[in-house]
């Protein structure tokens, strides 16, 4: 695999798992969540990855405008805000995030 495949593979996966936290954000009824749950919905819907590439995409989403980001006792809480409601609906597009999921993988479960 070349260097210019395995750059976009890993491009494709961060965007896929930056939709599912998103998702998973518009799911939950709060709009918040630590990062260990959130760590843990994404890696149960198949986007498995490392604790500091899940940091990665929050600073990436933060740096977007799409979720506030804050520590509270060492422990990382992101929330989902008004600009990130609307990529998840359709409403706007954002690079490095895919335009309005179809598919309810990325959904929690009751809330397709």
């Amino acid at each position: 695999m070349t260097l210019h495949n395995r750059n976009f593979l890993a491009e494709t996966v961060a965007k896929h798992r930056r939709t599912a936290v998103l998702c998973v954000l518009y799911d939950l009824s709060s709009r918040f969540a630590n990062l260990p749950i959130i760590q843990d919905i994404v890696q149960e819907k198949g986007f498995g990855c490392a604790h500091e590439e899940l940091r990665q995409d929050f600073i990436f989403l933060k740096e977007q405008g799409l979720v506030e980001l804050d520590e509270m006792d060492g422990l990382w809480i992101i929330r989902l805000i008004i600009e990130g409601v609307e990529v998840i609906e359709g409403r706007r597009a954002c690079e490095g995030i895919l335009r309005r999921p179809e598919s309810d993988v990325y959904r929690l479960k009751g809330r397709q």
